[in-house]
């Protein structure tokens, strides 16, 4: 038998390749929504702003006694405890000076009035940034450097405090805090600078 006079069965048509799907991008990340003017300075608003004012001046108030002894001390009034020595080394009804007063008084609310002052500079600070008044920069700098220092200060009272044996819950809380001050206000200095920068390219160019 031949086979090859039998009808041959026709090939399939070659079938076309399957489209290659290129990968898609990973969608997009959504900002989180800080509260920041135009240019991304992060500021607080007025009912912050007034929040601090109130925890400034409760601070104040409790590291009073520091700043009546200092203000009698640079007046040449003298300044009562009303407590007076109970050992032998000193003559009876002597009164203890403010700065010997046991258990580091003086240095507690000295540390207290001075994390007061660096509250009622950084509200005033962050005053400028929110109205956005001139001279806002050169407060916030001013403000960086009041933080930082009262920042330090209270560094030093908790060390000599927990070198004593003394555990400074008010003085670690001020150092906490007004680290975080002092570099929200040196960053807000510098957002001011580049703003700053800005506006004068922009100035020039349009010139």
């Amino acid at each position: 038998m031949d086979l090859s006079k039998l009808p041959q069965r026709s090939a399939p048509p070659p079938q076309a390749p399957a489209p290659v799907t290129p990968p898609q991008p990973p969608p997009p990340r959504v900002a989180i929504d800080y509260p920041m003017t135009g240019d991304g300075i992060l500021s607080l608003g007025f009912a912050e702003v007034w929040i601090v004012a109130i925890l400034a001046i409760i601070f104040l108030l409790l590291g009073r006694n520091f700043a009546s002894y200092e203000l009698s001390h640079l007046t040449g009034h003298p300044y009562h405890t009303n407590v007076t020595w109970t050992d032998d080394a000193h003559p009876p009804n002597t009164e203890v000076p403010y700065p010997q007063l046991e258990g580091f008084v003086y240095l507690t609310d000295s540390g207290v009035f001075f994390f007061g002052i660096v509250l009622l500079a950084y509200g005033i600070g962050q005053a400028y940034v929110t109205m956005n008044l001139s001279g806002a920069a050169a407060v916030s700098l001013l403000t960086f450097f009041i933080a930082l220092a009262g920042t330090l200060y209270n560094l030093g009272v908790s060390v000599k405090l927990f070198s004593a044996g003394v555990l400074p819950l008010m003085s670690i809380l001020a150092f906490g805090l007004g680290a975080y001050l002092a570099f929200h206000q040196l960053s807000t200095f510098k957002a001011l600078r580049i703003r700053q920068a800005a506006l004068r390219s922009a100035s020039i160019a349009a010139q």
